[in-house]
């Protein structure tokens, strides 16, 4: 597996982790931080009737200090981070003009002394009840590009399940199963280009249940599962469905490694 799909499977694993157990969001913060080769990484939380939540990793515990206490109402950067709609990444220069960042007492007194300079912001959520921010932050000497962005985006759908799957679980416990699931899907969408709907049927069928029993759960014609599951032999290059449940097995094993 080429380094980078297996940093961004990592990061995934550790994301739906973090669904069941809000403290892996440090790590998968730290691994957010490593896959895109930022100096720091961030997690903002607004839900209506809460207070609004942050968590950094990376960045110089002075940097933080000072950004909560004072600067967070001088950022350049928050106004339009904060209207990002659902689902967009946005570069640092996408949200106020370099020039007019670089005059800011925010830069000058506390960003650039601390060697935040760049920032990749994604709006995993964006209603009228949640905000929800993930941040990416990078010195001077390496910009963000749109090949950061891409990676990014193909992120925020993984990043809007785990929170979601959190606040579910945090609600009916009995949920709990859906992470598990939800992770092997991910990576069968990753590792052979299922899509996700693929990936459902795949999961299912390659744990053991008929594909007929997969329709009803999934409330669709048998005719569909069987055309997505012809679909997931050629991608999978499997040959039916003793030899897809021996790929489940494998992918579920690597991700316990």
């Amino acid at each position: 597996m080429v380094p980078a799909l297996r940093s961004l499977l990592d990061l995934v694993e550790v994301t739906y982790a973090a669904a069941l157990d809000p403290s892996r969001w440090v790590d998968a913060l730290h691994l957010l931080a490593r896959l895109f080769e930022g100096n720091g990484a961030g997690l903002h939380v607004e839900r209506a009737g809460s207070p609004v939540t942050q968590r950094w990793v990376g960045l110089d515990p002075r940097f933080i200090e000072a950004y909560r206490e004072r600067y967070w109402r001088e950022d350049p950067w928050a106004p339009g981070a904060r209207r990002l709609p659902h689902g967009a990444v946005g570069f640092g220069d996408d949200l106020v003009p370099r020039s007019d960042l670089a005059s800011s007492a925010f830069y000058k007194e506390l960003a650039g002394p601390y060697q935040v300079d760049d920032l990749l912001v994604a709006a995993v959520a964006h209603t009228n009840r949640e905000l929800v921010l993930v941040t990416v932050t990078r010195g001077p000497r390496h910009r963000f590009a749109s090949a950061d962005a891409r990676t990014m985006r193909d992120l925020v759908p993984h990043l809007a399940r785990a929170l979601e799957i959190g606040e579910r679980t945090r609600s009916f416990p009995l949920d709990a199963s859906a992470a598990p699931s939800a992770l092997l899907e991910t990576r069968l969408e990753l590792v052979y280009g299922l899509t996700p709907a693929e990936a459902r049927v795949a999961a299912q069928v390659g744990r053991g249940k008929a594909p007929k029993e997969a329709a009803a759960a999934f409330g669709t014609s048998w005719n569909t599962v069987r055309s997505q599951l012809r679909r997931v032999y050629a991608k999978t290059t499997t040959s039916g469905q003793p030899e897809l449940a021996r790929l489940v097995a494998r992918l579920e094993l690597s991700a316990d490694v």
